[in-house]
C-alpha cells in the first residue's frame, strides 16, 4: 500500500515537472487518454493522465478509482517481472546443481575405487598395515580426550599396534582378527562409519568375547546412525526447498515436519516452514477469492444483485484492493438504484390503479344505496352504504347518508 501511495505521489509531482500535454487538455480528455494507456497496460502513463485530470476535477470519484487501480496494477506488474527474473535465475541454478551432482557422483565413485585398492594393498602387506595402524594411533593420541571412553579406544589401539609389530618382526602370518580391527580403526579415523562397523563386526565374529571391540563397535554404530540422520535431514531439506520453489507448499510442509521431527531446532527448516505456511495460506486465500468471484459473477448474470454484492464483499475482506470487485460493486450499486426506482414507479402505478378501481366500486354501492333508500328499502340501503365505505372509508357523504338511514330505522350509528 505504501508503494502504491508513493507511485501516486510521484504521478502528482510529475504534473509540475513534466508538462507533456497540451494546454487545451480537459479533465475528460485526460481521463480518456488515461483509459487508453490503462487498457494497454502502460500504467505509468495512465497514472500521469489521471493525476492531471484530478487537477481539473479533484472530486471525480471515477478518476480517483482509476488512479488507484493504475497504482495497484503497476505494483503487481513490477512484482510479476521480478518473479519472472527470479524464475529464470532459479532455472540456471537448478541446471548448475544437476551438473555438480553428476560430477560429485563421478568423484565419489572414483574415490571409492581408490579406497578399495588401498584397503586391498594394506591387507596384502602387513608392514603397510602396521604403518597405517601407527598413523591412526598417533592421530587418536593427539585428537582424543582424556575421558574414560577415549582412553579405552587409545589403549586398545596401542595393544593392536603391538600385536601387529610382533607379527611383522617374527615373520608370522597376519592374524585375520587384527587385520579387521586395524581396517576398522582406519575407517573410524576417516569417519567412514559404515566401513568401520563392517570390519569390526567381522573381527567380533572371530572373537565374540572381546569386550573392548564391542565398545568400539557400539561407538561406530552410534556415529553411523548420527551420520545417516544428518544425510537424511539434508535430503529432506533439499527436497522441501525444491517443492517450495515448485509451488507445492503442502508437500514441502510434510517434508519439513519430518525433518523437524528429527531435529526440532533446525533453523533453516524452521525459517522455510514459516515461509511455506505463509505461501500455503496465500494459496487458501487465492482459492477463496476465486470461489467468491465465480459465485458473484454467476449471480450478476442472473441479475441477483444482492447475492452478487455479498460475494464481492466477502472477496474484499480477503483482498481489500481487488479492482474487479470494487468496480463490480459500483455497477451493482447503480443497478440496485435503478431497480429501486423502477419498483417505486411500479408501486405508484399499481396503487393509482387500485385506488381508481376502489373508488369506482364505492361510487357504485353508494348509488345503489341512494336508490334503495328512495324506494324505501332501508335495510338494503344500509348494506350498500356499508359496502361503499369498505372501498372508500373516508367518504363523508356516504358516512352521513348511512347515519341518517340508521337513525330512521332506530339503529345506533
Amino acid at each position: 500500500m505504501k508503494k502504491i501511495f508513493l507511485i501516486l505521489c510521484l504521478g502528482l509531482f510529475g504534473m509540475t515537472v513534466c508538462p507533456l500535454y497540451a494546454a487545451g487538455d480537459s479533465a475528460e480528455s485526460l481521463y480518456q487518454k488515461g483509459i487508453h494507456f490503462f487498457k494497454k497496460d502502460n500504467f505509468v502513463s495512465a497514472i500521469d493522465c489521471f493525476s492531471r485530470a484530478l487537477v481539473f476535477n479533484p472530486e471525480d470519484q471515477k478518476i480517483q478509482s482509476y488512479l488507484l487501480l493504475s497504482g495497484q496494477k503497476l505494483v503487481r506488474q513490477e512484482e510479476e517481472q521480478k518473479y519472472a527474473t527470479l524464475d529464470n535465475l532459479q532455472n540456471m541454478v537448478d541446471k548448475a546443481q544437476d551438473f555438480l551432482k553428476v560430477r560429485k557422483q563421478q568423484m565419489e565413485d572414483a574415490l571409492r575405487k581408490l579406497k578399495a585398492a588401498y584397503s586391498q594393498s594394506l591387507k596384502e602387506n602387513p608392514a603397510s598395515l602396521l604403518r597405517a595402524c601407527r598413523g591412526v594411533d598417533i592421530m587418536f593420541e593427539v585428537s582424543l580426550g582424556r575421558d574414560e571412553d577415549s582412553q579405552k579406544i587409545k589403549d586398545y589401539l596401542h595393544s593392536l599396534c603391538g600385536s601387529l609389530h610382533d607379527s611383522v618382526q617374527s615373520g608370522l602370518a597376519l592374524d585375520v582378527q587384527d587385520m579387521h580391527r586395524v581396517m576398522g580403526y582406519i575407517a573410524f579415523c576417516n569417519s567412514e562409519w559404515g566401513l568401520a562397523v563392517e570390519e569390526w563386526e567381522k573381527a567380533l565374529s572371530l572373537a565374540p568375547t572381546d569386550e573392548r571391540l564391542k565398545f568400539l563397535l557400539s561407538r561406530a554404530r552410534d556415529n553411523q546412525a548420527q551420520a545417516q540422520k544428518i544425510v537424511k535431514m539434508a535430503q529432506l531439506m533439499a527436497s522441501a526447498e525444491v517443492k517450495y520453489r515448485q509451488g507445492k507448499a503442502k508437500a514441502a510442509v510434510l517434508l519439513l515436519k519430518e525433518l523437524l521431527g528429527l531435529s526440532p531446532t533446525h533453523q533453516e527448516a524452521l525459517r522455510l516452514m514459516e515461509k511455506t505456511q505463509e505461501k500455503l495460506q496465500q494459496g487458501i486465500r487465492d482459492k477463496a477469492v476465486a470461489e467468491y468471484k465465480s459465485l458473484a459473477k454467476k449471480h450478476m448474470q442472473q441479475d441477483q444483485w444482492l447475492e452478487a454484492a455479498q460475494n464481492w464483499l466477502g472477496l474484499l475482506k480477503i483482498d481489500p484492493l481487488h479492482e474487479e470487485a470494487l468496480l463490480a460493486l459500483e455497477k451493482i450499486q447503480k443497478n440496485l438504484a435503478a431497480d429501486k426506482k423502477r419498483t417505486v414507479q411500479s408501486k405508484e402505478q399499481s396503487a393509482s390503479f387500485v385506488s381508481a378501481r376502489q373508488s369506482k366500486k364505492a361510487q357504485h354501492h353508494y348509488t345503489l344505496g341512494i336508490l334503495d333508500y328512495a324506494d324505501g328499502h332501508l335495510k338494503n340501503a344500509v348494506k350498500h352504504f356499508e359496502k361503499s365505505l369498505t372501498y372508500d372509508p373516508h367518504n363523508h357523504f356516504t358516512r352521513r347518508a348511512l347515519d341518517r338511514v340508521r337513525r330512521e330505522m332506530g339503529m345506533t350509528p
